[in-house]
């Protein structure tokens, strides 16, 4: 029995031809601009589950390691780290810095700074973050980040070049490092990254309906190849924000229920908000967190390990942000991120989505249809809000400039055939 090959269908020939715009852009690499792929090793080790502390620490030392290599810049993505103008030799150099950092400790309490797991209790511990400006506390028996700066001897080994041959044959470790750069230029232009989206918080608008919702623009982002070459595609995105709190949710589903207590209490208060999601706005930036439990033996009178003082939430939130949390019998919210539990306060926390309630409301879903469902001449100027912020935000621009990538000034259009109706 022969083997069939299934092959890409040709060109078409029905119907008349026309010439359609895409959600494409063109991306055009600049010459001669070198990028390697290097790998780093600290002594002491940090903690496998931290990647964002690498980070961090590159960051912090950003005015060292820069000369001491020998490049234009660096990103670090707590996996690889991406040099970039380095001499033609460097393929074959390992070199040691000398960087501080945050410390650890392997028992204990202490503290950690960053949402993005950076320096908090893990392992056999808890960890407890907050977003905003990055600021977080973990508690417990695992790895911890310890008030104070650390040495590390930072060990960083070339393992090779990134360089590109063919701009139709990119590897996915050659897209991972495009859509690398793109979202830190999006990040530098203060786009807010909930999941693989970014959105303007500073955007956000009011639907009309009842109740109140909230809507956040944003886009989502990713490199392809085209048979133009390497493009960038992108499409519009909302994140639905209600004006019910999770706090406001936990006291309805209380008052239905006043006999429950124990576990029937617990069980019922999470099985209303597990795997939700909410958000945080106290900090410089909007956040969001999947709700994973509801912390019923904790309140905001409950403590923490902060730096070299145990403190509530209570105080820790009226001294970071000013905010005077009131509802003293109301359980913490719980949500896992990267290994790391943080624990938020309910009445900080707003409700995202839509619940089946809102979305059985016809005239509800007829509001923020007309927000979300628009015809293409529309949403294709929306999108090209996006490429406006690459192009006029500074830090932004940088980025594209110093790693070499110039975004198309149009769309990209593609040929089509519009075929009879039989």
């Amino acid at each position: 029995m022969s083997a069939m090959i299934t092959q890409r269908p040709g060109q078409g020939t029905e119907g008349k031809t026309f010439v359609s715009t895409t959600n494409f852009r063109s991306l055009r690499l600049r010459s001669g601009c070198r990028v390697d792929i290097c790998s780093t090793e600290f002594q002491p080790e940090l903690p496998l589950d931290t990647p964002g502390l690498k980070v961090k620490i590159f960051e912090r030392n950003r005015e060292i390691v820069i000369p001491k290599i020998g490049c234009q810049d660096f990103i670090c993505t707590g996996g690889n780290l991406y040099i970039l103008g380095t001499q033609d030799d460097f393929g074959q150099a390992s070199m040691d810095l000398t960087l501080e950092g945050p410390s650890f400790n392997g028992n204990g309490n202490g503290n950690g700074n960053g949402h993005h797991g950076n320096g908090n209790g893990n392992g056999n511990g808890n960890g407890n973050g907050h977003d905003g400006n990055g600021n977080g506390n973990g508690n417990g028996n695992g790895h911890h980040e310890e008030p104070g700066p650390a040495v590390y001897k930072v060990t960083v080994t070339a393992k090779k070049e990134l360089r590109i041959v063919d701009e139709k044959c990119l590897t996915e470790e050659q897209k991972m490092y495009f859509n690398i750069l793109v979202n830190k230029a999006l990040r530098e232009a203060k786009l807010q990254s909930m999941g693989r989206h970014y959105y303007d918080t500073s955007k956000r608008f009011d639907v009309d309906c009842s109740p109140a919702l909230q809507l956040f623009p944003g886009f989502f982002t990713s490199i392809q190849v085209t048979e133009n070459g390497l493009s960038l595609m992108s499409d519009i995105k909302h994140r639905i924000v209600q004006q019910t709190r999770a706090a406001d949710v936990l006291e309805e589903v209380s008052q239905k229920n006043p006999s429950a207590v124990g576990d029937m209490k617990k069980f019922m208060l999470t099985e209303a908000l597990k795997g939700k999601v909410v958000m945080t706005t106290h900090g410089l930036n909007a956040n969001l967190y999947r709700v994973d439990d509801v912390m019923i033996d904790m309140s905001i009178d409950s403590t923490f390990q902060c730096k070299d003082q145990t403190i509530s939430y209570r105080d820790y939130f009226k001294r970071q942000y000013n905010i005077t949390l009131t509802k003293a019998a109301m359980p913490m919210i719980k949500s896992e991120r990267r290994k790391r539990e943080i624990y938020l306060p309910a009445e900080l926390c707003i409700m995202t989505g839509l619940t089946d309630q809102l979305k059985s409301d016809f005239r509800v879903m007829t509001a923020v249809a007309a927000h979300t469902r628009m015809i293409p001449k529309v949403r294709f100027a929306k999108n090209d809000r996006l490429y406006e912020i690459l192009a006029t935000n500074e830090k932004a621009q940088q980025i594209l400039v110093n790693w070499g990538i110039e975004v198309g000034l149009s769309a990209m259009e593609a040929e089509g055939r519009q075929v009879e109706q039989v």
